[in-house]
């Protein structure tokens, strides 16, 4: 449409100039004078033409190279948020896997102390039992010895206490109540 514009705009112009020879055929020097004001205008015309198309394409590349920048920095921004997702993914991951083995470090340290508290318990448990069977055996050597020497002291004198035999087991059952069946 442009090139038809100033294809147009030429003609015109050479139309112009062909009317303006023919009316001042006569006066050569004012047709000489109007054919230079003529033609120093087409020419003018037509460098600004070009200047107009020059500047046009000037811009046109202006813009490509600007769109060009303008879609480096856009991938640029886009592969710096990618990577900035993929640290914090990277960090997250990692603080992830700290406190995963501080959590079982932690785990280890209570299991073992459980474990040690467990050990200590079972072996005052031991220890009391081992008391408690050591107090059955003197309490039942004493209470033998006692058996002997009343039983010793009833065969030179007689009988000290005299004991039912309903009491003497009711007798028996507590002391096997309290410090379990003799053992024989």
């Amino acid at each position: 449409m442009k090139l038809l514009n100033n294809n147009v705009s030429i003609l015109l112009y050479i139309i112009a100039l062909g009317f303006t020879l023919a009316v001042l055929m006569s006066n050569w020097e004012v047709a000489v004078l109007a054919l230079i004001i003529v033609t120093i205008t087409l020419i003018q015309k037509i460098r600004m033409d070009e200047e107009l198309e020059e500047s046009r394409s000037k811009r046109a590349r202006l813009i490509e190279i600007m769109t060009g920048s303008l879609d480096e920095i856009s991938k640029k921004i886009s592969d710096a948020s990618a990577d900035l997702r993929k640290q914090a993914f990277s960090v997250e991951a990692k603080i992830m896997n700290h406190v995963a083995e501080k959590i079982s470090e932690e785990r280890d340290r209570w299991k073992a102390d459980i474990e040690g508290s467990y050990r200590e318990l079972v072996r005052k448990i031991v220890d009391v039992e081992n008391k408690h069977n050591s107090l059955k055996r003197t309490v039942g050597a004493g209470f033998g010895a006692l058996e002997d020497r009343i039983k010793g002291v009833e065969k030179m004198r007689g009988p000290v206490i005299e004991v039912m035999p309903e009491e003497e087991k009711e007798i028996e059952d507590r002391l096997s109540d309290i410090f379990g069946p003799e053992k024989e």
